[in-house]
């Protein structure tokens, strides 16, 4: 190994620079260099799918954790974190799991247009069946869009007049907003309602917008809640705090 001499002079410098400096201006207080906390080493966190699946974790306490402290915290309608209470100089909070659902990528079904053969697997396969998204499978099986064919949007509701034979003409009427119910949250609680407008263009093709300006994460983040809050504290009286 090489002995590398540093002179008086130079280390001098060097420690200079290293020592960090704090001083006033104005009235409040700075310092010469950032400097980072030296923090509370935390868990590996756990990461479930399922509701049932945190409240087992907790039930079990094979970490034993004290849970009269412990935070359930819902974030959303697709997240939920086991917290601690706050701990350490820093008042950090460890988080020892979270469950995030399973869900269909939502990402590119809504807002675009689809064509009709493959739009309607995509409502059969990411949406729970009900009245609305039975009655839209239904009309979008007959139609047929041909030069004779008239779609008529007043903006609520459009009527899709098509041939089903040589000289008959249906009128099938589209309401809107429809009630669709897609998989948006945990399994273990009921998907919430969901209002969606529907168009279909004059090349048949489909498009499904939003329109419920996104109230259902409210609804379903309470579904969760309310979840945790049976099973946990009424079923198991285990007396765990769960916020929403």
């Amino acid at each position: 190994m090489n002995n590398i001499k540093v002179n008086d002079e130079l280390l001098k410098e060097l420690l200079g620079l290293a020592k960090v400096e704090e001083f006033e201006i104005g009235g409040r207080k700075y310092t010469s260099k950032n400097i980072f906390s030296v923090k509370e080493p935390t868990p590996v966190v756990l990461n479930v799918s399922t509701l049932t699946s945190l409240v087992d974790y907790i039930e079990a306490n094979k970490d034993k954790l004290d849970l009269d402290t412990l935070i359930v915290q819902v974030e959303g309608p697709t997240q939920v974190r086991i917290l601690s209470n706050l701990i350490g100089e820093f008042k950090q909070r460890d988080e020892y799991i979270r469950a995030e659902p399973r869900l269909p990528d939502y990402a590119d079904m809504f807002n675009r247009a689809w064509a009709k053969d493959k739009f309607i697997p995509l409502l059969q396969s990411m949406f729970l069946p009900n009245p609305h998204q039975e009655l839209l499978l239904k009309t979008l099986a007959t139609v047929r869009v041909e030069g004779s064919a008239d779609i008529k949007d007043d903006g609520i509701t459009q009527t899709v007049s098509v041939h089903t034979g040589a000289s008959r003409v249906d009128g099938a009427e589209i309401p809107n907003p429809l009630e669709l119910i897609p998989y948006c949250t945990f399994p273990d609680v009921d998907q919430p309602k969901r209002l969606f407008t529907f168009r279909l263009k004059e090349d048949s093709s489909c498009l499904l917008f939003e329109a419920d300006g996104g109230a259902w994460q409210q609804v379903a983040a309470l579904s969760v809640k309310d979840f945790l809050n049976k099973e946990l504290n009424e079923e198991r009286k285990l007396n765990v705090t769960v916020i929403a």
